[in-house]
């Protein structure tokens, strides 16, 4: 009894993690639209208000530091977003708007891929573009900010 037990509870286990990639999207799609909205939201977010305090160009002390401190808030969000981004596009493929049957920009957060991230992403990107989870412009434009914007964002396609 134990032993039927135990193999049905393997079973149960192994059919669960058996879905494919779109099969998870498909069952997660609501919570992962949701998330991934509000990733892209911290990302613009704090870019525009950055962009704002440039804008001002005030040579003032306290706008320097608010600046500096935001920015260094930036780069903590950037790296939890591309993180997590990682983390989905491994479990769900990568989350396109197609996919997500809504307009979240996802590709967005890995245009904005730390340094220590940039060879992971970039392997990931080829993978997904391969597949086909992942539309080449959106590809291109990735590749393009990985590599320091150099050349035409449209030439990078493998």
């Amino acid at each position: 009894m134990k032993l039927i037990l135990k193999t049905l509870i393997i079973l149960i286990l192994v059919s669960c993690d058996s879905l494919s990639k779109d099969e998870k999207l498909i069952k997660d799609r609501e919570k992962l639209t949701k998330e991934l909205k509000n990733m892209v939201e911290l990302d613009q977010k704090g870019r525009l208000f950055i962009t704002e305090l440039k804008k001002k160009q005030l040579d003032s002390n306290l706008i320097k530091f608010k600046r500096d401190s935001f920015w260094s808030k930036q780069i903590i969000i950037d790296n939890n977003n591309v993180k997590r981004l990682i983390e989905i596009t491994n479990t769900y493929g990568f989350p396109n708007v197609d996919r997500l049957q809504s307009p979240v920009p996802a590709w967005l957060i890995f245009q904005h891929t730390p340094e220590e991230y940039k060879e992971e992403v970039s392997d990931l990107l080829i993978e997904e573009h391969k597949s086909g989870r992942m539309p080449t412009m959106e590809y291109n434009m990735i590749k393009w900010h990985l590599t320091g914007r150099k050349g035409s964002p449209f030439s990078f396609t493998e």
